[in-house]
């Protein structure tokens, strides 16, 4: 993932009145306008949450990633051609998932919230990615700490909701999604979870590994990174994702890594300069792979597995999906800038 220059743009109609209330007007202001400062911390309260780099970025089209809950298969099923994909590269920073904390900077209209994410960093952004997610997608009460926490392993998982005659399902939330364990049901069958908003909810057993805060939720290994990153074959490239429902190239090796307890910055640029440099024959699985228009680790531009016998897997490009292919059939032999080893 490269980060383009970012524009301002202007929301439609009917995305402003779904919104409930004033957009952005030309220059992404109005007389109407308030703004509260706030340096707190919030918590995503739906599945994925798109960070949007201006208020003012999203099209109608792109109305249900607004949402709350958030309508992800609608979205993702709008957005049915490459074109209009690509179009969300001015438009889209990254992505959150449940119960992920940011910190908010300002809320405008009561509406959009300009947030921080300090577990997504890099040069540009050293102290966190900034950019603005609707303030309905965002609870302000505080998740508990405890001596424990659940992470999704599979690559969707159900959770299931109290609701008004007993347990509902909830969304499907996206692997790495992790959460406050409280305990195991009687029977085990599911592991009991505090959710964003003070509230608590269940997540299949089956789904899940219970580990503390700060270590792996999968053991780290070469063969652990390759077998992760198999489970998502198939899945449409998405810029800007960092979710099981869509990856860009960086977003796909970030989480993947997360998951074994090594922390990746968030653009395949500033992913070449962490680990250990290897040399193209010697190149082992799990070690990522970069491409380049130049020499310079500034203009690198793309960022893949390998998986050996001379291929990797990636999120290539909008209107692909994450696959394996030869090492050597992305782009020219020249595009290949170098790797990287983690494990």
């Amino acid at each position: 993932m490269v980060r383009p220059f970012a524009v301002r743009l202007v929301a439609g109609a009917s995305l402003v009145a779904a919104l409930g209330g004033v957009a952005a007007a030309a220059g992404n202001r109005t007389a109407s306008a308030t703004t509260a400062s706030t340096h707190r911390t919030a918590w995503v309260d739906v599945a994925v949450a798109t960070v949007w780099i201006h208020r003012g970025s999203p099209r109608d089209i792109d109305l249900p990633a607004l949402q709350d809950p958030v309508q992800l298969h609608t979205w993702l099923g709008n957005l049915d051609t490459a074109t209009l994909r690509r179009a969300l590269t001015s438009r889209v920073a990254t992505q959150l998932l449940y119960g992920e904390p940011v910190i908010v900077r300002k809320t405008v209209d009561g509406l959009w919230s300009r947030v921080r994410i300090p577990d997504q960093t890099g040069s540009g952004f050293p102290t966190g990615i900034i950019g603005w997610v609707p303030r309905r997608q965002l609870s302000t009460t505080p998740l508990p700490g405890t001596a424990q926490v659940a992470t999704i392993t599979v690559p969707r998982g159900t959770i299931k909701l109290p609701g008004a005659s007993g347990w509902r399902t909830g969304p499907r939330l996206s692997y790495a999604t992790t959460l406050p364990y409280l305990r195991a049901t009687t029977a085990g069958h599911w592991a009991v979870v505090a959710t964003p908003g003070g509230g608590r909810g269940r997540l299949p057993s089956s789904d899940v590994v219970v580990h503390a805060p700060g270590t792996p939720a999968v053991a780290p290994s070469r063969q652990a990174a390759v077998a992760q990153a198999r489970l998502f074959l198939g899945l449409p490239y998405l810029w800007a994702g960092m979710s099981a429902y869509g990856f860009d190239c960086s977003g796909f090796t970030t989480t993947i890594y997360r998951q074994l307890g090594i922390t990746l910055m968030r653009d395949a640029a500033d992913q070449a300069r962490q680990g250990t440099p290897v040399g193209r024959h010697h190149l082992r699985p799990g070690d990522l792979v970069f491409f380049s228009t130049g020499p310079q680790w500034s203009s690198i531009f793309h960022v893949g597995m390998y998986v050996g016998h001379g291929k990797m897997l990636a999120a290539p490009h909008s209107g692909a999906a994450v696959g394996t292919e030869p090492l050597w059939h992305f782009g020219l032999t020249a595009d290949y800038w170098g790797a990287r080893r983690y494990l």
